[in-house]
């Protein structure tokens, strides 16, 4: 039986790895910073696009800091998240990890006891079948070498806010989105997400959290912008 059991998962993957094969055929990977043909980010550029983190005050009342990967307004970074969060590419998302480790790594901002993120709303994630805020807080809690925990979950199904206009944003006005998922509540907690714009979507996650006890929260993202 457990031979069989491994013939299947060897099939299994010869099956998918055809299937990608199949796939980069008939729809070829352009690099997103030189546009050649081969790959989401060609080595070259692989070894070229290094943004520049920051670690920084929060502007936002309830995170103590905040540190991002790079701007969203390169080029270079906006397309690779567009290309993971909205394709699901997974060489844009294996570039996308690497830059998380180089910048928590770059700026080593804090100690926490653990790492959760802003979740997707059900909808959203039955959309793209898979939640990038959590692949970005797994990157993270790798790196750090604390726990990644699913500590909220989102209650309302909200725009993504990227589509609401910068003077339709107000703080607040997600409070009631998020609630706490799991009852473990940890002094320091790592909150992460792909792209912080005017803060209100992290604002509200992390008020829940403070809600519920945890003392510490600091803010990561991979972009800002």
């Amino acid at each position: 039986m457990e031979g069989l059991r491994g013939d299947m998962v060897v099939e299994a993957k010869r099956g998918k790895e055809a299937l990608e094969w199949m796939l980069d055929a008939l729809f070829p990977r352009f690099c997103v910073r030189c546009e050649r043909e081969g790959a989401t980010l060609c080595s070259e550029c692989d070894e070229a696009f290094l943004p520049t983190p920051s670690h920084e005050t929060a502007p936002i009342a309830s995170l103590a800091t905040l540190t991002t990967g790079g701007p969203y307004g390169d080029p270079t970074m906006r397309r690779l998240i567009g290309a993971w969060k909205y394709d699901g590419d997974a060489q844009a998302a294996a570039a996308i990890a690497k830059r998380v480790r180089r910048a928590l790594y770059a700026t080593a901002p804090h100690v926490v006891d653990a790492v959760t993120w802003v979740p997707l709303s059900a909808e959203r994630f039955r959309a793209r079948e898979f939640d990038q805020a959590e692949a970005i807080a797994l990157a993270a809690g790798e790196t750090l070498g604390v726990p990644c925990l699913p500590l909220l979950k989102r209650t309302l199904h909200t725009p993504p806010r990227s589509r609401v206009g910068r003077t339709d944003r107000r703080f607040g006005d997600l409070d009631g989105v998020f609630e706490v998922a799991d009852p473990r509540m940890l002094s320091r907690i790592l909150l992460c997400d792909d792209v912080f714009t005017s803060g209100a979507t992290m604002a509200a996650a992390a008020r829940t959290l403070r809600d519920a006890g945890a003392k510490e929260i600091h803010g990561f993202a991979v972009a800002k912008g």
